[in-house]
């Protein structure tokens, strides 16, 4: 292992996920997208509680999968306006 870090030999591969992992909005590890498609998946960042995961498994399930996206665009909505 230590070869292969001063070798740099999985650098790029490396740099690649990361910057996958931002495109998909994952900021932190554990990091799980929960539903079928990566595009409408609900991120799971972080260590959560089992409660959580449960809730995102079972809106996926539901086909209520985009409703967590409204919501947090519409609760950045507010952040913003009440900063501005």
């Amino acid at each position: 292992m230590r070869l292969a870090l001063e070798a740099g030999t999985f650098l790029n591969r490396v740099l690649d996920q990361e910057q996958q992992a931002r495109e998909l909005g994952v900021t932190g590890v554990p990091a799980m997208l929960v539903g079928d498609d990566s595009a409408t998946a609900e991120p799971v960042i972080g260590a959560v509680p089992y409660d959580w995961l449960k809730s995102a498994v079972e809106r996926a399930l539901s086909g209520q999968s985009l409703d967590w996206r409204r919501r947090a665009l519409r609760s950045a909505i507010r952040l913003t306006n009440r900063q501005a």
